[in-house]
């Protein structure tokens, strides 16, 4: 055995394999369970390496066990929007075609959300999993302990899966690391402690004391930096969730990449607390100091330092921006404190693009107008819903999708893929083609109600079929609505009606939503074979391109089964 195995095959031992849960290997022989421990260890150590996260949660995200084609584990980082799938190899020898083979097809499975092909550990997390798909990066790794790579043959089935599901989107990376790499990561549970760092600010000011507080401008090449370097690490548990995709998320992308330099100005920076804050002077100066932060937390503004690491990837130029940074030192505080700034810090003072809809007079205008209809439609955030007192309630969410729909193809994708983009000017486009000054209030109405009847039919038609194609139909329901209700605008559908029977009209259509879903998939599968339904539908311009095949499928369809009948 090589020295460099002999030291990570300890370091397997010792930081991860007493925390392996190996609860499914009870009945096996001594001998098997560990090799099984190895195993998993390995995965733990790979998520952990790459996440950034702890040991307990690296092995938390361990999935290895009988039928699960391939998949040793599944980890993600939220703060890089990226979710590792891994296989891993503990005996001599590099990966072999039948190996990668295998993980190719688990890989697949999982993007296609065929959870039933994959084992009992994975469908535990299948909600988990899924919300984070739907807007992150597949990293597959092979992880393994040899020295050699992976063979010719072995090369050819991960680069086609990496093609196959790139065709729509580049979503998927597929590496191979061996000892080497093993070895080079293998002390990484001695570095997964909370961290410590330095941040030079350009200008600060205290309250009191700087090792008290500090508030002040910092880089954003720096919190870039800190991001990369700490990922899951650098953020408080409680606001982890915060880092998935919002409306927030894409504001703060565009800012970066299209105008660096006012990034200042649009953002409210973010609060780190420490355990302490130092300098190596007594005195510090007041512009472009450095100071020592032990055991630092940020608790608020992680989609900000989530942005800033998607930029740094991106090779985006980082020279321009700025952050406002607040750092408290937990020193001298009570023990819960730190929970409590985490708290109050991203409950108090949250605006988004929606709050700014309340400030249109039209919308007031289509809900009076609603209401003396017995609708409720609810455009301010907070105002409850109430079914009983109305006779139907909707709010401007529900409105916006439906009326993205109603628009068309080009609107509905962008709905699904970025909603909160919809309401960020409200002087101007996609804003004011959803929302005109003379939209009828039946129209928004009639258009949630057949919304969510035909979301309701359409998936039930997707649901009649495997498990690739209910992922396809599931994916792209908002172009198929848009495309159902141009159908329906010209086959006797009376949107400006307020009395219109949408569930009449709809159970009516059933043969005719079926026959889309089946038009949508079948097209799918030959523009997208192989590919990833999740990204495919958010690309508009290919989506564009494809609802207008579907349509003439659809069309046809209908016209052909008209006259067979």
């Amino acid at each position: 055995m090589e020295l460099q195995e002999r030291q990570v095959r300890r370091r397997l031992e010792e930081d991860f394999e007493s925390h392996i849960d190996l609860s499914d290997y009870q009945q096996h022989s001594e001998s098997e369970q560990a090799k099984a421990r190895t195993t998993r260890a390995l995965a733990a150590l790979t998520v952990a390496a790459r996440a950034m996260v702890s040991v307990d949660e690296a092995c938390a995200s361990v999935v290895d066990e009988s039928n699960d084609q391939g998949i040793d584990a599944i980890g993600i980082s939220a703060a890089r929007r990226e979710v590792y799938v891994v296989q891993t190899k503990t005996s001599v020898g590099g990966p072999s075609p039948t190996e990668v083979m295998k993980f190719v097809h688990g890989i697949r499975c999982l993007l296609d959300w065929d959870w039933d092909a994959l084992g009992p550990k994975a469908r535990r997390r299948r909600g988990e999993i899924e919300e984070v798909l739907a807007d992150a990066r597949v990293i597959a790794i092979f992880s393994y302990l040899g020295a050699q790579g992976p063979n010719e043959d072995a090369s050819r089935l991960s680069n086609q899966l990496t093609e196959d599901v790139n065709a729509a989107g580049d979503i998927l990376e597929f590496h191979y690391e061996g000892l080497r790499e093993n070895f080079e990561r293998r002390n990484i549970a001695s570095g997964l402690s909370s961290p410590d760092s330095e941040l030079t600010f350009d200008r600060w000011i205290t309250m009191s004391d700087y090792r008290s507080e500090i508030m002040g401008i910092v880089s954003g090449e720096q919190l870039a930096t800190l991001t990369e370097q700490f990922s899951e690490l650098l953020f408080d548990k409680n606001i982890r969730a915060i880092l998935r995709s919002t409306e927030t998320n894409e504001v703060l992308d565009e800012t970066l990449r299209d105008s660096p330099s006012d990034f200042w100005y649009y953002n409210n920076g973010i609060t780190i607390v420490a355990n302490s804050i130092g300098c190596s002077r007594t005195n510090p100066r007041s512009s472009n100091e450095t100071f020592s932060l032990k055991g630092l937390s940020v608790v608020n503004g992680a989609q900000t330092c989530g942005a800033l690491s998607r930029a740094f990837r991106s090779n985006l130029p980082l020279d321009d921006v700025h952050v406002t940074v607040r750092v408290i030192s937990t020193a001298e505080h009570p023990e819960d404190f730190e929970k409590q700034v985490t708290r109050y810090t991203n409950t108090q003072n949250q605006v988004s693009n929606r709050e700014f809809v309340a400030l249109d007079p039209y919308q007031q205008e289509l809900s009076d107008l609603l209401l003396a209809e017995k609708v409720q439609y609810s455009f301010r955030t907070g105002q409850a819903l109430d079914d009983e007192e109305y006779d139907f309630a909707f709010d401007l969410e529900e409105a916006t999708r439906a009326l993205s729909c109603w628009s068309g193809v080009a609107n509905a994708t962008r709905a699904k893929r970025e909603i909160g983009r919809m309401w960020a000017d409200l002087s101007a486009s996609p804003y004011l083609e959803l929302f005109p000054r003379d939209l009828n209030a039946a129209i928004m109405y009639n258009s949630v109600r057949f919304w969510r009847s035909f979301r309701d039919s359409y998936n039930s038609a997707g649901r009649e079929r495997e498990h690739r194609a209910k992922n396809i139909v599931k994916n792209s329901e908002f172009m198929a609505s848009a495309l159902f209700m141009q159908w329906a605008r010209g086959n006797a559908a009376e949107f400006t009606n307020i009395d219109w029977d949408v569930a009449a009209f709809m159970a009516g259509c059933t043969d005719q939503v079926r026959v889309l879903a089946e038009c949508v998939v079948a097209r799918h599968e030959r523009e997208n074979p192989g590919g990833f339904a999740m990204s495919f539908f958010k690309n508009q311009q290919k989506v564009e391109t494809f609802a207008r095949a579907v349509r003439a499928d659809f069309l046809q369809e209908l016209q052909s089964s008209s006259g067979t009948s």
